[in-house]
């Protein structure tokens, strides 16, 4: 019961105004190039992509998520997992739709 409330404070929250736009100026900044012999090849992120206000919603929404249980130490498959970890369901797809954006912007 108290995760049910946690979970409707959150999601009443974590809701978007509006659908975010893509920020002008938005630029793909790449890690390592594409063709590189490295595990990591075509690492990238965006800059600029997503607009001030969504990033802030997100860093509420964050602050908001309870942390999910974990097993500390637990040996999963050969490696010890030893991390919080939240979830967040995007139910109204707001999340999804400004990294959509942000793609869409580069």
């Amino acid at each position: 019961v108290a995760s049910a409330s946690v979970a409707v404070e959150v999601a009443a929250a974590a809701t978007a105004p509006s659908p975010p736009t893509p920020v002008g100026g938005a630029s793909l900044v790449r890690l390592i190039a594409s063709d590189a012999e490295h595990a990591g090849a075509g690492a990238c992120y965006i800059d600029g992509g997503v607009p001030e206000a969504t990033l802030s919603a997100l860093d509420s929404l964050f602050a908001r998520l309870p942390l999910a249980a974990r097993d500390r130490g637990v040996n999963h498959k050969h490696r010890i997992v030893d991390a919080d970890r939240s979830y967040y369901s995007d139910a109204e797809g707001w999340v999804a739709a400004a990294l959509r954006s942000a793609v869409g912007a580069v």
